[in-house]
């Protein structure tokens, strides 16, 4: 079972050893060249961190801002053998958060396909892309 809990320092370590390698050019490129390791605790403030409780491996570190309803997740390569659990898990947690905000929104990288197929599987509107970047 997947469960969503409180992102602790802990968790943001074993995010920085274990992150999808795909996920960290993404925080490079969204971020003018700032790595993973060298963001603040500041970007992480209220993020979950979503685990899989039958051996509490983390899966995956997100998170919403409220007031502009920017959604973001990082995932680590232990989601490669939990794909189908996580996709299940998604869907149902996508339903709770737009109860809650009435959308979502976000800027993508294009060479991280396995996140558009992810999106996509959501039914997120990509609403445009530029040579690198795609919008939701």
């Amino acid at each position: 079972m997947l469960k969503l809990i409180p992102t602790t320092l802990e968790h943001l370590l074993i995010l920085q050893k274990t992150i999808r390698p795909m996920d960290a050019e993404e925080v490079i490129m969204l971020t003018g060249g700032i790595p993973l390791e060298r963001l603040t605790i500041s970007y992480f403030v209220d993020a979950q961190t979503i685990i899989d409780t039958t051996d509490d491996t983390i899966l995956a570190v997100g998170g919403i801002n409220s007031e502009t309803n920017v959604i973001w997740l990082l995932t680590t390569t232990a989601i490669e053998t939990r794909k189908i659990k996580f996709l299940r898990y998604s869907k149902v947690k996508l339903k709770e958060l737009l109860q809650k905000h009435k959308f979502l929104q976000n800027i993508g990288y294009q060479k991280n396909t396995q996140h558009i197929q992810w999106l996509e599987w959501l039914n997120a509107i990509i609403t445009h892309q530029d040579n690198k970047l795609f919008y939701f």
